[in-house]
């Protein structure tokens, strides 16, 4: 996602009308506003292999080779495999009233499809036999004043896909959590406290553009305004 992308759902995903300065009520913790700023880091390791072959040898007394680093005479065959890394960032901005509910892009397309239809069928979240199609993995994050510099932030994992060309989200609600923050503390989502560990690993990961799976670091920050 781009940042042009990142500020276009930033304003589709507002939550509820913005309390302004001169709202009565503006000191009052429901009513104000939280600023929920999502930085994403997509780790990727390409795996190059391939083999190649080269061969020499000697024709009417000329010696005639092929390929890369030839020997000095036959036929030989080499493998070679080669490692690449690169990082990826992205960002999000939300802006959401105290108690409403804003969402983030966690994967565009979820590498482990087969794995959660699975799991979901065995906690009667979906139908057996239905086959999602374009499944996308989000975050929904619902952000409430505590306090003057203190939150607490609710996050549930969802799954948007197509069913019959319909798009379908589903909330995986038995994995919401909260947790407790101050004002401008960072939460690295891969570190928050969710019962299924093994489903939050397989869920913040996905595809990249070249189609390689790609670990994503995703950390939420947020301020109250």
């Amino acid at each position: 996602m781009d940042i042009r992308s990142a500020l276009l759902t930033s304003a589709l995903l507002l939550a509820g009308p913005v309390a302004g300065p001169a709202d009565a009520l503006a000191d009052s913790p429901a009513l104000r506003n939280v600023r929920i700023v999502v930085t994403g880091t997509s780790d990727r390791t390409s795996q190059n292999r391939g083999v190649e072959a080269a061969g020499s040898g000697t024709v009417g007394g000329v010696r005639i080779g092929g390929g890369r680093l030839p020997p000095e005479n036959g036929v030989v065959v080499r493998g070679r495999a080669s490692q690449t890394q690169s990082r990826d960032h992205t960002r999000q901005e939300l802006l959401v009233m105290s108690g409403g509910r804003a969402e983030i892009s966690v994967a565009e397309e979820v590498p482990y499809q087969e794995w959660f239809e699975v799991w979901g069928y065995e906690r009667g979240l979906w139908q057996p036999g239905i086959r999602w199609k374009e499944v996308g993995a989000r975050m929904l994050v619902e952000p409430t004043i505590v306090d003057e510099g203190t939150l607490r932030v609710r996050l549930t994992p969802a799954f948007s896909y197509l069913i019959d060309r319909q798009t379908v989200t589903t909330e995986v609600s038995q994995l919401s959590t909260e947790v407790l923050v101050r004002e401008g503390q960072e939460i690295d989502l891969g570190g928050i406290p969710m019962s299924d560990r093994q489903f939050l690993e397989k869920f913040l990961v996905g595809f990249d553009e070249r189609r390689e799976t790609s670990r994503v670091r995703i950390t939420l920050k947020a301020s109250i305004e």
